[in-house]
């Protein structure tokens, strides 16, 4: 399994979510409002620097990973709008699922 970190610019973030549903996803949790700075530019939500990013976590199957990916990168291509990271980290589920 997979663990994904997506960074979009929050206008893109309804693109997102199709694409995820798109991808058979079944779940993730967004953080609707990060801000920081990057190659992107000033995210800071602030008059001077207006932008910020949305950050979505989902746990995939590795299988899923060039999918979602290249349905990003092909939503990026056709709209102009490269500002889209993704991180990936191995993952394994820990939980007890009797306490669950």
């Amino acid at each position: 399994m997979k663990m994904l970190l997506i960074v979009v610019n929050k206008s893109c973030r309804d693109q997102l979510e199709v694409l995820l549903k798109e991808a058979g996803v079944s779940g993730y949790t967004e953080v609707p409002e990060v801000l920081g700075m990057g190659r992107s530019g000033m995210r800071l939500g602030s008059g001077a620097f207006p932008r910020t990013s949305v950050l979505v976590f989902t746990v995939v199957p590795e299988d899923k990973v060039a999918e979602i990916r290249g349905g990003l990168c092909k939503y990026c291509e056709s709209c102009g709008n490269l500002s889209y990271k993704m991180f990936q980290l191995d993952v394994e589920d820990v939980s007890d699922e009797e306490k669950l």
